[in-house]
């Protein structure tokens, strides 16, 4: 191991007691974010333990996904027929000239100060 000179170690125990209150505070929040995992895994237990029979009852969806319809449209897609799409086209009709929608031109944006080279009003 290297020795320190005096200066690097002062340098080292300045450095120990800037950080000394931010160690604390990090070993606090450690603390707290233990806790609140210890506290979140015992909820989702619980919440696994009353789901089981309602994933078993609808097939592995849970209450909330009954609720916001999500069974449903995947039920909906299941019993959806599958095949090819055709692309042929029906039918054909033709708009008449009034109810058609016309493009717009484009058209060069105005000077915003109104003025033409030829209306100059300081020119000499």
């Amino acid at each position: 191991m290297k020795e320190l000179s005096r200066f690097e170690l002062a340098i080292v125990k300045r450095t120990a007691q800037n950080t000394k209150s931010l160690r604390t505070k990090r070993d606090k929040l450690v603390d707290k974010i233990e806790k609140a995992q210890e506290e979140l895994g015992v909820i989702s237990e619980t919440i696994e333990g009353f789901e089981a029979p309602i994933k078993t009852m609808t097939g592995g969806f849970t209450s909330e996904e009954v609720l916001a319809g999500i069974m449903a449209v995947a039920e909906a897609t299941e019993e959806a027929p599958e095949g090819e799409v055709s692309e042929e086209v029906v039918e054909e009709v033709e708009v008449p000239a009034s109810e058609a929608v016309a493009l717009a031109e484009e058209v060069a944006p105005a000077n915003p100060f109104g003025e033409v080279a030829d209306e100059m009003p300081f020119k000499d």
